[in-house]
């Protein structure tokens, strides 16, 4: 695994041409459920006893085990996580991993940078999964005529935002007053990401986010905010339930929503949701890059 860090550090070393979706997508592409204590398993074996499970996709060895060094897991939603303001439209949530909010106080232009990263990530898993489950029954592909016919069913009435990054600040700042000597400062607060970094920088002392997510307004795309009314797409690494190197984008639905469709037609949401993100990541990566 040596060779993906490498890789990766040489894509973002130069933003000006986004590139394509990023080979490193991961390979051996496995539909599975979590079903609670029952722990991950095979889509084709799972039989629900109740509407409590969640269907996902898992990869090995794809370039979001990076994004996931720094981000405990990465969030495809249009409500859950997003702060009142900002719900309604399609977003991608990055919250941070044990550490990343020091890292992030003492540098946070690395937000922007890791925004592309696991953004060419997700595309790139995205585009594995169609490639390794081609011809299949159920694959991204040819789940997304199901997914857009339930987004049909949706009406939503919300004015086309700009692509933006914010920071959503969830519990203040610390900033040192001496040895060993710390205040609290602020609370909850949505901040662009200009702002946030710009407060950082204009401090006096020394001055950490006590915690925060990462949110990205995506592009349009046709159906996507509709199909995400429905649940979101979380994306994470389990160690109690993963293999060592996967990752799993696993659909979370809405109360009422897998008793309504039951276990085949959420898989096919699901999935069809995930390929209906690629056209909204492929354009906010564009923005962010050149912008």
């Amino acid at each position: 695994m040596c060779w993906l860090p490498k890789a990766l550090r040489s894509l973002v070393g130069s933003l000006t041409e986004p590139p394509e979706p990023f080979p490193y997508g991961g390979h051996s592409p496995r539909l599975v459920v979590d079903a609670g204590r029952s722990g991950l398993v095979p889509y084709d074996s799972f039989a629900p006893a109740t509407d409590r499970y969640e269907p996902g996709l898992s990869q090995e060895q794809s370039a979001l085990q990076y994004c996931l060094a720094r981000w405990s897991s990465a969030v495809l939603t249009s409500q859950a996580f997003l702060p009142e303001g900002l719900r309604g439209w399609p977003a991608l949530v990055l919250v941070p991993a044990t550490g990343t909010n020091r890292l992030v106080s003492h540098r946070p232009d690395i937000i922007k940078r890791d925004v592309l990263v696991c953004i060419d990530a997700i595309r790139s898993y995205i585009h594995s999964a169609v490639r390794g489950l081609k011809g299949s029954a159920l694959s991204p592909q040819s789940s997304v005529p199901y997914a857009i016919a339930l987004a049909r069913s949706v009406h939503l009435e919300v004015e086309d935002p700009p692509i933006e990054v914010y920071v959503e600040v969830l519990d203040g700042f610390k900033a040192r007053e001496g040895k060993n000597r710390y205040r609290k400062e602020g609370g909850r607060k949505l901040y662009t990401l200009q702002e946030f970094i710009g407060l950082l920088r204009a401090s006096d002392r020394p001055t950490t986010v006590m915690s925060f997510r990462v949110i990205v307004r995506l592009a349009d795309s046709p159906y996507l905010k509709e199909a995400l009314d429905f649940g979101f797409i979380y994306i994470y690494h389990n160690p109690q339930k993963d293999q060592p190197s996967a990752v799993r984008a696993e659909f979370r639905a809405y109360e009422g929503v897998t008793g309504a469709l039951g276990k085949e037609g959420t898989m096919r949401l699901a999935l069809g949701t995930l390929h209906l993100l690629e056209p909204a990541l492929a354009s906010t990566y564009q923005a962010l890059a050149t912008g």
